[in-house]
């Protein structure tokens, strides 16, 4: 069973706004702005990034609450397969969230910390 994670993107127009002026190759090309969230599978070691491996999961974004210029109400929905998982969220405009989870197979979302992830990943939870 799939399990759900549903993010606010919050300040979504400010990278709405860099990929315009992408298209038309100003300088906006040479910045590279990071998303404030993501969520990312698990799927080993990895000497860089945390020492994790991780493949990035694409969410479904959701405008039908969002402001008028988009900097909140956007919602980005993920749905995800039984696995260990990494989430990086704003909480707020000045707060960012970031965790470890497993999804069981019943669909259940478990924080974890670090030491537990690598725990699972030597068993293979």
């Amino acid at each position: 069973m799939k399990a759900c994670i549903k993010i606010e993107a919050i300040g979504e127009n400010i990278f709405q706004s860099i990929d315009r002026y992408r298209c038309f190759g100003t300088m906006a090309d040479i910045f590279s702005v990071p998303k404030s969230y993501w969520v990312a599978k698990i799927t080993g070691y990895c000497s860089e990034f945390d020492g994790f491996k991780r493949e990035f999961v694409h969410g479904n974004r959701d405008y039908a609450k969002a402001n008028g210029n988009g900097s909140r109400g956007i919602y980005v929905t993920y749905f995800l397969n039984p696995g260990l998982y990494e989430v990086k969220q704003k909480t707020s405009w000045k707060n960012t969230e970031r965790y470890f989870c497993m999804v069981t197979e019943e669909g259940e979302i478990i924080k974890m910390d670090k030491p537990d992830i690598e725990k699972c990943l030597l068993k293979k939870c």
